[in-house]
């Protein structure tokens, strides 16, 4: 949920930016279009995206006792999967807004995409990931710890 909620805010706060949303919403309305796009995210993630992802990384062909290789490759099948079906939402979202440009739909779908893993799989190789893992490895040891 972690990865998520911090995903969801980046994106999020990116695609506002690069379609001027700040001009037009409010706060309250960017919050809680934030607050939908975490609800949908987490949801395709928990269903369709972690469960294809894993399976596709216990398929590969790698050492999967090196932890780099599994958090790497499970990284980029999870920004891969969740810029998939987020970039549809956005499509969807800006159909239903009527902010399509008088492209092909695949067109305008692949140039979502691709504004959206430029900026998805940097943010959680080196920014997101590392950061949630880092506080849940301290929430955990907290956990763990044994009390006096």
């Amino acid at each position: 949920m972690m990865m998520c909620l911090g995903m969801v805010f980046v994106m999020t706060t990116y695609n506002f930016m690069l379609n001027g949303m700040f001009n037009v919403l409010t706060p309250l309305q960017m919050v809680k279009e934030m607050i939908m796009v975490f609800i949908i995210a987490l949801a395709l993630e928990l269903v369709i995206v972690w469960p294809i992802a894993h399976k596709v990384v216990f398929s590969l062909p790698f050492k999967k006792e090196k932890k780099f290789y599994m958090i790497l490759t499970l990284s980029t099948c999870m920004v891969i999967g969740m810029v998939f079906f987020m970039s549809i939402y956005g499509l969807i979202h800006a159909s239903i807004a009527g902010s399509l440009t008088n492209q092909h739909v695949l067109i305008s779908f692949f140039t979502i995409f691709a504004k959206n893993i430029i900026v998805a799989y940097p943010t959680q190789i080196l920014i997101i990931g590392p950061a949630v893992r880092f506080l849940f490895s301290k929430f955990i040891s907290i956990k763990q710890a044994p009390s006096l």
